[in-house]
């Protein structure tokens, strides 16, 4: 087990070398490519911590909903699949990025917190404009 996750971890380092930036925080959420081509949604993120696991520092986020965010990168599907990422979660690695686990958490908590407040203002809005009677979702 520790050799697979060692084997994960230097594949991970090595796709840190192109020029395309591994990590993405913005409005649309949080995009670690070496997990998905496309971010992780806010409305799908229910918890973040930054965590130690052998020596490693990385940022785990528990999904909502992990059907809407699986791993498409081949080597986040392995890592979930040998039980090296849990089922629903993202593990996201430090090494390599200009900050360290609690400095990226206060990052997604810098940026998430106005993009969720403003998607439940517009929820409520919604609501309060919405006819009697009619259901109003927000997923």
């Amino acid at each position: 087990m520790a050799g697979t996750a060692l084997l994960v971890m230097g594949l991970a380092m090595l796709m840190q070398r192109d020029t395309w930036p591994m990590l993405r925080i913005d409005a649309q959420g949080v995009m670690d490519r070496r997990w998905s081509a496309k971010p992780v949604g806010w409305t799908n993120i229910a918890e973040f911590d930054a965590v130690r696991i052998r020596g490693l520092d990385l940022v785990l986020m528990r999904l909502k909903d992990p059907a809407l965010d699986p791993p498409q990168q081949w080597l986040a599907r392995l890592a979930r699949h040998l039980g090296i990422v849990p089922a629903d979660a993202v593990l996201i690695p430090v090494a390599g990025l200009d900050c360290g686990a609690p400095d990226l958490c206060d990052k997604i908590l810098e940026i998430g917190t106005p993009v969720i407040h403003a998607a439940e203002d517009a929820a409520e809005q919604a609501a309060a404009d919405a006819p009697d009677g009619a259901a109003v979702h927000n997923n």
